[in-house]
């Protein structure tokens, strides 16, 4: 597992004061992309932000309250999918186990 702390310290964002996050929850996720493919990312959500880190890289850093929305799936099929609907960015389609 990656050094979480390390990986919000800079990267694509930019310097992140961390002393001023904590992190509520983290884990793995499979991300997909808009051919259905499925990817292993770890995705943290702290009291600011929601992170998504590939391979040991910040791939993706948006703000909580830029989130317009979240969708949860309810069908038997989908269960454990969710969608986070961003106002600046597009928007993020994972499935986890937790």
């Amino acid at each position: 597992m990656p050094d979480v702390m390390g990986l919000l310290g800079g990267g694509r964002t930019g310097v992140i004061d961390v002393f001023a996050e904590t992190v509520q929850f983290s884990g793995k996720v499979k991300k997909f992309n808009k051919f259905d493919w499925s990817h292993d990312r770890m995705f943290v959500i702290t009291n600011k932000k929601i992170y998504v880190i590939n391979k040991g890289k910040l791939r993706r850093a948006n703000e909580i309250a830029k989130l317009r929305g979240i969708t949860k799936s309810l069908a038997e099929t989908g269960a454990g999918e969710i969608i986070l609907h961003s106002t600046d960015d597009y928007d993020f389609r994972m499935k986890s186990e937790q």
